[in-house]
């Protein structure tokens, strides 16, 4: 929480002039974004935000006409809380209320439609058109006591995040197809001043080889039982039920309102401004560069709930997409479980697994139906890429055999007495050709035949590889493109792919590819990559293992126009296969990983035995795009070496490691200075050895470090932290916000803080310091009373005050003791020993009635 107060204190908001009265903000938290770069590294398969974002600013844009262009429907999403608690009766401490639910399913209403508390007049201010509603039966059908509740005794006083993913939501989850899973706990542990988390949605169809269906034993919302609705057992203040809509906004697939970054990040909506940092003051701020003030009462932002007012148009585009496409999210939108068809009787609704989504031809998938509801009527079908049917059949579970090879969608529609419901997957199944030779070439000349027992994989059917009418160093008339230049949408972050047939290399003494190449950059951030993976398990898995992106990948200058090269503007790679050598069922993928960046053309793809095309014994060469790079960066090598080799012997001066027998090494330099690099390069004919002198030059890294103006930091008073040896900076919270650039930063602090300063040189070499700054701590004083005289809680040094006004000393204001003499507001400010103040809280005092007891201790 302390990175959060930083944040605040460096943009403190304007305060009383009379700084005794001033009294320590609360500010919001929430881990959602943590929590979905958690799950992103257990679960490889959700792909990365990136990714997410991409296709999803893909699927809003292909459904943005469509939402805006007619009534919308208000959608329903039944909900169930599970009320976690220690043991309590209810109503007391974690097991709250039921009116205190119902009140938060009010405030969700009122704020994703517009109305009630919710309402606002903002020109973007939107209604979402979606309503929450309790279930009143359980997953088995059975009527509940208490409508949408689920009371859960979890024998703890108290739940960190981890426990919660681990133990309490697999334990406690009911089905994430018909309900929306929220949790009230008590926080404790590390995460003790957390108020809330969601889990993000996932998408079908995101780019990788695996099927996305996310963590869904997980999915749904947590949230302090405190901050949880707007009555009952709440504390100010954040007692207005805004920590679940933010939640379940981001549950719904809304970013923070700034982008969990500074101006140049994005939140993907265009109707929110942007924003430098998270606001925790309901105060008019425009923090970014620009005329437009900060939007401070969206909800996805971190103002106090009195604030917040806002869900825009563009967030609406958003929720209304997601809850079109977003396995899950779509599915709830038809559940019946909040009028009671949770259990048998009610409509089916249409769930399925397979056994494998990736074979080859002539295998087997076995496709599983899981729908609930008793369904007695299934029918299936197989989609191509087009959405054309290319085969029906019947029956509960099926087991279907593949013969072409290609990408295909799966459709299961499910009936019973009460209804029909349908589900589809795109691009849900993948099968590779079990047939090829072990050499072979493509130079897409024959376009009668192209890419013959090729799978082109475009998961999110889009753009893909197009033929072009532009040939390698202008020998022949067509190669093949990927478009990463267009506008059309922003295709950032997706994985689009040409799969060879299958590859039998167990009589290939010297396996390589070839292929020919063309790419310029667009310039600054936006450039591409390319990767080429192998399965030997018919798709199953990939793994890649050669990477060439960016400056590395360039064979000519950055343009921003649509690049087309010249016949001179085009290069080529040589990457052995010698690590596959013996694997009868090898498949090459050769993918186009999107940065929105320029076009990538290929040619002459030709998977070879070296042996047939040496005559003479390999001559060493190589290159790197970067020869000057900074301490603790990593050296791509790329081989150039002729006639096929089987063998590098690479020197690295000055790298780790010094020595590599990889044929496309990454080295690692860590000490600055000039360091030779050799490649000995051999075949079964011979070879040599090249030497570059002083060939890569390694920068030293800024040194920096930080001073503070004081030996005490005390809390709510000014420090300012100057830092040293580097000449531009920038200042991070913990949570990697960036919160300040420059050499000095000036903040107000009440609890200790870690923030990270990074520091650069000229040369653009950076380094970082994380510091902890500890801020004393101190008790705020008592005042007892007996009689009319009012005395202070023990320090060194004493200053009363009378209404606001310091009480002189003639009067004596500077003592332990005081004689209230008039009737008004006290308050007594203290000198501790630490060098630090603090003052007490402010009491009425009337010397002829006396005080009200419960303001003040009495001896």
């Amino acid at each position: 929480m302390g990175a959060l107060i930083l944040r605040d204190k460096l943009h403190p908001p304007t305060q009383p002039s009379n700084s005794l009265y001033v009294k320590m903000p609360q500010q919001r938290t929430c881990e959602t974004m943590e929590d979905d770069a958690e799950l992103r590294a257990k679960y490889p398969e959700l792909g990365t935000l990136a990714q997410f974002e991409a296709r999803m600013a893909q699927l809003v844009a292909a459904h943005r006409h469509e939402l805006e262009s007619r009534d919308e429907v208000v959608l329903t999403i039944p909900v169930v809380v599970h009320v976690v608690h220690n043991g309590e009766a209810i109503g007391a401490g974690a097991n709250i209320s039921q009116a205190q639910i119902m009140s938060q399913i009010d405030v969700l209403n009122e704020d994703y439609r517009r109305m009630g508390a919710g309402f606002n007049n903002h020109p973007s201010g939107a209604d979402v058109e979606i309503q929450f509603a309790m279930a009143v039966v359980d997953p088995q059908g059975n009527p509940l006591a208490e409508p949408g509740i689920h009371r859960v005794n979890g024998n703890r006083p108290a739940w960190e995040r981890q426990a919660i993913q681990d133990v309490l939501k697999p334990n406690t989850q009911w089905d994430p197809n018909r309900y929306m899973n929220m949790w009230t706990v008590v926080f404790g542990g590390n995460d003790a001043n957390l108020l809330g988390y969601a889990q993000f949605p996932s998408l079908s169809g995101l780019p990788g080889f695996q099927q996305n269906e996310g963590a869904a034993q997980t999915d749904g919302v947590v949230i302090r039982y405190n901050s949880f609705g707007r009555i009952g057992n709440i504390e100010a203040p954040y007692n207005g039920g805004r920590t679940a809509t933010h939640e379940v906004g981001h549950w719904l697939g809304l970013r923070h309102i700034w982008g969990d970054g500074d101006c140049s990040a994005d939140d993907f909506c265009a109707d929110t401004p942007n924003s430098a940092h998270p606001n925790y003051q309901c105060s008019a701020i425009n923090s970014c560069p620009d005329a437009v003030s900060d939007m401070v009462e969206n909800y996805m932002d971190y103002t106090p709930d009195g604030c917040m007012s806002i869900v825009t148009n563009d967030q609406k585009t958003r929720i209304r997409t997601v809850l079109q496409v977003s396995p899950r999210r779509k599915e709830l939108t038809t559940s019946t479980v909040h009028m009671g068809g949770g259990g048998n009787p009610g409509i089916p609704n249409a769930v399925f697994t397979v056994n494998t989504q990736n074979i080859c031809t002539g295998s087997t998938v076995q496709f599983i139906d899981q729908s609930s509801n008793n369904p007695t009527s299934w029918q299936w079908a197989v989609l191509d890429g087009a959405n054309n049917v290319l085969a029906t059949f019947t029956g509960q579970s099926q087991t279907i055999t593949f013969n072409t090879e290609g990408v295909y969608s799966l459709r299961l529609t499910v009936s019973n007495a009460n209804g029909t419901s349908s589900r589809t997957e795109k691009n849900y199944i993948t099968v590779l050709s079990s047939t090829g030779p072990a050499e072979f070439q493509e130079n897409f000349e024959n376009t009668a035949n192209l890419l013959p027992d090729w799978v082109v994989y475009n998961p999110d059917a889009d753009r893909s590889f197009t033929l072009a009418n532009v040939s390698a160093y202008g020998l022949g008339s067509h190669s093949i493109m990927f478009d990463n230049y267009s506008t059309d949408d922003d295709p950032t972050g997706t994985i689009d792919a040409l799969v060879t047939p299958r590859i039998n290399l167990t009589n290939v003494s010297n396996p390589y590819i070839y292929f020919e190449h063309a790419y310029a950059q667009y310039g600054g951030q936006y450039t591409d990559t390319l990767v080429l993976l192998y399965s030997t398990n018919c798709g199953q898995t990939f793994t890649p293992f050669f990477v060439l992106g960016g400056e590395d990948l360039a064979t000519a200058p950055p343009t921003e126009s649509f690049f087309v090269p010249s016949s001179n503007q085009w290069s080529w790679k040589q990457v052995s296969l010698d690590f596959l050598s013996g694997q009868s069922n090898v498949h090459i993928a050769v993918a186009n990983l999107s940065g929105w960046g320029n076009n990538l053309y290929l040619d002459q793809i030709a998977f070879i035995d070296g042996d047939d095309y040496t005559n003479d014994a390999s001559d060493p060469d190589f290159a790197t795009s970067h020869q000057v790079v900074c301490a603790g960066d990593y050296v791509s090598y790329v081989d150039y070496s002729s006639n096929f080799p089987t063998v590098w012997n690479w020197q690295f001066e000055g790298g780790s490691p010094s020595s590599s027998t990889q044929q496309h090494p990454n080295i690692y330099y860590n000490s600055p200075g000039l360091f030779d690099v050799a490649l000995f390069a051999g075949n079964s004919l011979g070879g040599s050895i090249i030497t570059a002198p002083s060939y890569i030059q390694v920068l030293p890294l800024p040194s920096v470090d930080v001073s503070v103006n004081a030996n005490v930091i005390c809390p709510g008073e000014p420090v300012t932290f100057t830092a040293t040896g580097a000449d531009e900076y920038e200042w991070y919270d913990d949570r990697g916000t960036i919160i300040a650039t420059g050499e000095q930063v000036t903040a107000v602090l009440y609890e200790n803080i870690v923030f990270t300063l990074v520091g650069y040189s000229d040369a653009g070499c950076s380094s970082s310091e994380t510091f902890l700054v500890e801020v004393t701590q101190t008790l705020t004083p008592s005042i007892s009373v007996q009689g009319t005289v009012l005395t202070s809680s023990q320090a060194l040094a004493y200053q009363w005050y009378f209404n606001g006004q310091p009480i002189s000393t003639a009067a004596g204001g500077n003592q332990q003791s005081l004689l209230a003499q008039t009737a008004g507001n006290y308050a007594v400010e203290v000198l501790y020993a630490s060098g630090c103040t603090a003052v007490s809280n402010e009491i009425f005092f009337n010397p002829s009635t006396g005080i009200d007891p419960r303001d003040v201790a009495t001896p």
